[in-house]
């Protein structure tokens, strides 16, 4: 039965006063059109028509947190219009566990209270036993609540449209009234909707309420592509969880089956991880957070820099890194392992405005990123063809963000490429103020007055910078010290070992090609003739599937890395990757091969040996497997 919730360890979590609660909703409220904590008629038809006149016919996408702006939208109704936006909002936060039971009972009587009356923590459905949460909505469910809000009003109007006597009928059958559900909004893609048939009919419906898991389950389980999958509607979905559920319990002879835990999550995760292996926003398959030390997941320091060679990773973490500041905590492992959610969630909070991501180049300036005066382009009428305003920059806009905010809920900026710009220049002043201790509400506070707009000003201590910095680029050697000493800096080195942990080919072998000792090998000679900094990284190989990608991966990546590290040196890159990917052109010895003139040492150069690489997009498969093989030489058959 799906009503089984199972802790991390295992044990079973106490659901049954969560079903309790629920049962009663669906006689007092949803049928009934009473209350939860009082004994007027909160559900009623009228109050349900007022709430989504003032709530979804005044919508309001502007400044202000989401409570301001429903206190609000609500500000015109009548009391027990607001005591039903309460209650309505308590069954929002019913499953949810990313928010403690105090807070979502602290959210609750405040928006009760806008009705003029307070309302008691007393009840037994407010008690932390009901509101504790069993399963994870994520951040876009969070940052993302107007939309849930609105469905749920939406659902809840439907239902009151109907008869009292239809209600009834279809209250009672789980799959007739999932079947319903399909007419209301948006319900393909609202949370709340698998919350609540969840919360109704726990025999029946699972706790899983990330679409992303629910697609996951019943690919993985079912043997069906990603497009087949992602045809099925949400009904389909329940119905194929319903299935697999009943055979797996026939299958262990247990009902106590939940598939966020062993043995049930093993099945379905494993083999999400072997067919979908991760990719960073630059589209390269990158591994997840999972070598942390020290502080380099944490949410202090709030400067720091990830630095490494191209194609380690270093852009993908800092997704991981910046929700997980914004959430003030770590990223399960389940989370972690859905890609997918998580850049759902990162790109909830970019939108939420509380992650920014940039990325620094030469012609970026104090200007764009502090402040600076901008041309506006004049009226005819105004008797001007151009004026001038202060305009605030990136961080700036930021930092007054931050301090606006109802909390210090951190924010987060991303300069990806920070040592592409010109620091010195883009800080300005305010590489000082960055440092933790100079930052706004901490003992040795500093504030400076801007040059364009006069205006004081400092850095909040809930803003958090995270920057990426490529070793490769010669542009590190002229990095400003300053930025050296107020930045942690965490590296982030090739991983050889991932490839066969987390990359599409099996065990990390091709044809008999094991990636991973390809790439230390190559990495060896690079680093004896270079140094790390130029290393390449694992990200690359962890999409190779089968010889045509190594094969494209070598003409596009591998290749070109070589070329640009060796400024055409092709003695150098043959010392990595051998002669099997060069052309040997036989030396010229004809007295004819210059042009006349008196030279020593043209004899000499007669007989200079002159390489070209290969084209390797045009080497036949079996070519290029011996050029490999070549490559790795005895260290490769070790």
């Amino acid at each position: 039965m799906a009503r089984y919730c199972g802790n991390r360890t295992g044990e079973p979590i106490e659901t049954e006063s969560k079903f309790r609660a629920a049962a009663e909703w669906r006689d007092r409220c949803f049928l009934g059109g009473g209350s939860m904590f009082g004994s007027a008629a909160v559900w009623s038809t009228d109050n349900i028509d007022s709430l989504k006149k003032h709530f979804i016919g005044n919508l309001d996408k502007g400044k202000g947190t989401f409570y301001e702006k429903l206190k609000v939208q609500l500000e015109p109704a009548g009391p027990e219009v607001k005591k039903l936006a309460a209650e309505v909002f308590w069954l929002l936060l019913l499953c949810q566990s990313n928010m403690r039971p105090a807070e979502k009972r602290g959210r609750i009587q405040e928006i009760w209270g806008w009705s003029g009356e307070q309302l008691s923590g007393d009840s037994e459905f407010l008690d932390d036993k009901t509101l504790t949460g069993v399963g994870s909505a994520g951040v876009s469910f969070n940052h993302g609540r107007w939309r849930e809000l609105r469905y749920a009003i939406l659902l809840i109007s439907a239902f009151h449209g109907m008869s009292l006597d239809k209600r009834k009928r279809i209250i009672t059958e789980p799959w007739q009234f999932a079947e319903w559900l399909q007419a209301v909004p948006e319900n393909e893609s609202r949370q709340f909707r698998h919350m609540l048939l969840f919360l109704l009919f726990p025999d029946n419906f699972e706790r899983i309420f990330g679409g992303t898991d629910r697609w996951k389950i019943v690919r993985d389980c079912m043997g069906l592509s990603r497009a087949e999958v992602r045809e099925l509607t949400a009904l389909k979905i329940d119905k194929e969880l319903y299935q697999i559920r009943k055979e797996q319990e026939k299958e262990s002879g247990t009902t106590e089956l939940d598939f966020y835990i062993p043995p049930l999550n093993a099945k379905w995760r494993r083999r999400s991880a072997e067919r979908n292996p991760r990719k960073d926003i630059d589209g390269h398959a990158s591994p997840a957070w999972t070598r942390d030390t020290g502080d380099t997941v944490g949410i202090s320091p709030v400067n720091r820099i990830l630095y490494g060679p191209p194609g380690t990773g270093k852009t993908y973490r800092t997704v991981e890194m910046a929700v997980e500041t914004v959430r003030g905590g770590h990223l399960t492992d389940e989370e972690r392992e859905d890609r997918e959610q998580v850049k759902a969630q990162f790109e909830a909070l970019v939108e939420d405005g509380r992650i920014v991501f940039t990325t620094f180049h030469q012609s970026m300036t104090y200007e764009d990123f502090i402040e600076g005066i901008k041309p506006i382009l004049g009226s005819e009428d105004d008797g001007s063809q151009v004026r001038y305003r202060i305009e605030d920059g990136i961080f700036k806009r930021l930092c007054i963000r931050a301090s606006a905010g109802e909390q210090e809920v951190p924010y987060v900026l991303i300069i990806d490429e920070i040592n592409r710009g010109n620091v010195s220049q883009i800080f300005g002043e305010l590489i000082t103020l960055v440092e933790e201790d100079k930052r706004l509400g901490n003992p040795e506070a500093i504030e400076v007055t801007l040059p364009y707009s006069k205006e004081s000003f400092g850095v909040p201590r809930n803003v958090h910078i995270i920057g990426t910095m490529n070793t490769a680029d010669r542009s590190v050697e002229a990095i400003d010290t300053a930025l050296r000493r107020r930045f942690s800096f965490v590296e982030v080195p090739p991983e050889p070992d991932l490839i066969s942990e987390v990359g599409q080919a099996d065990q990390g072998i091709v044809e008999g090609i094991d990636l991973p000792e390809l790439l230390r090998v190559m990495n060896r000679r690079i680093e004896k003739l270079l140094d790390k900094d130029h290393m390449i990284g694992h990200s690359y190989f962890l999409s190779i599937e089968d010889i045509g990608d190594l094969k494209a991966v070598f003409h596009s990546k591998v290749i070109p890395l070589l070329q640009e590290y060796f400024f055409g040196d092709y003695g150098k890159i043959g010392l990595v990757i051998g002669f099997g990917f060069f052309v040997d052109e036989e030396s010229q010895t004809g007295d004819d091969f210059f042009a006349p003139f008196e030279y020593d040492d043209s004899g000499s150069l007669l007989e200079k040996r002159v390489y070209h690489l290969r084209d390797v997009a045009e080497m036949e498969d079996g070519e290029f497997i011996s050029a490999v093989n070549r490559l790795m030489g005895e260290e490769g058959q070790s």
